[in-house]
């Protein structure tokens, strides 16, 4: 399966343990590896049909509940259409991811965010189009829209250089486009994450 075909909730579900994805996003989050992370969360922290209607990814270590961590997950494609068109797939649902991320604000976690799947089809891609060290334009316009949003943005990039499944052949790193703001979390909050009720 090429990288940008790969449905979220598939990408949700690669962050199961051991996962290059799920390294990846513990890293981005200064935690260790064995932190906990739970995908689709709703109640407690969420009552049903309010928003933000579920929590894509919630993530802390059971050393330290007080410091949670509430992310809402997109995705963005990146294929060879995408160097002919300029056309990024999913950029569309950026300003809807800011809204979300801001209902998340509400709920009262250590940190809130936006955490950005970047899926990058490199081997349908000419050599040296995309290249981390040296953004193509489209990698260049991805930063700027990212960097646009107001809200902190962690970007999981996914290169397939190969044709074999992007689970087992993809190259995986991760950046932060924006730092993440911290607070006080809420006693509520940490309760919960205390007693693993998710």
């Amino acid at each position: 399966m090429n990288a940008s075909q790969v449905p979220e909730e598939q990408l949700l579900e690669w962050l199961a343990p051991c996962s290059p994805a799920r390294r990846a996003l513990l890293a981005g989050l200064g935690l260790e590896r064995n932190a906990q992370v739970r995908t689709g969360v709703q109640e407690p922290l969420v009552r049903a049909g309010h928003l933000p209607g579920d929590i894509d990814i919630v993530a802390w270590h059971s050393t330290a509940p007080e410091r949670g961590y509430a992310l809402e997950a997109k995705r963005l494609k990146v294929s060879e259409n995408t160097f002919l068109t300029g056309n990024i797939s999913g950029a569309g649902k950026l300003a809807h991811a800011e809204r979300q991320v801001r209902g998340l604000s509400t709920l009262g976690f250590h940190c809130v965010g936006l955490l950005v799947f970047l899926l990058v089809d490199v081997h349908t891609v000419a050599p040296g189009q995309w290249l981390a060290s040296a953004p193509a334009p489209v990698h260049r316009d991805i930063r700027e829209r990212l960097a646009a949003l107001e809200c902190s943005t962690l970007v999981i990039e996914v290169n397939q250089p190969t044709k074999r499944h992007v689970f087992s052949a993809g190259t995986v790193g991760h950046y932060w486009i924006s730092d993440p703001k911290r607070s006080i979390q809420q006693s509520r909050v940490t309760s919960v994450l205390q007693e693993g009720a998710l």
